[in-house]
């Protein structure tokens, strides 16, 4: 289990680094930024374990599930490719 956690971690801490940066610089309120970093770990488990156009359409997904919640479009998109590359 602390094998598991430790690449975990090891996975995740940039994934959040990226997030933070992302969240800085576009001054997204401090109450809004947990959503953004929930919108990122979906998209870093989705790309762990999807592929290709399955991968695209469960993004796609989750990126209108938190439009509809109010975040923006153009961070949302910011964080998707600062993970997916």
């Amino acid at each position: 289990m602390v094998k598991n956690l430790a690449g975990y971690i090891e996975e995740i801490l940039p994934v959040e680094e990226k997030i933070r940066g992302i969240i800085k610089e576009e001054k997204v309120e401090k109450g809004d930024g947990f959503f953004y970093f929930s919108f990122g770990y979906e998209v870093s488990s989705i790309a762990r374990h999807y592929k290709g156009k399955a991968r695209e359409n469960e993004i796609e997904i989750r990126k209108k599930k938190w439009l509809i919640r109010g975040l923006k479009e153009e961070v949302l998109k910011r964080i998707e490719e600062a993970i997916i590359g």
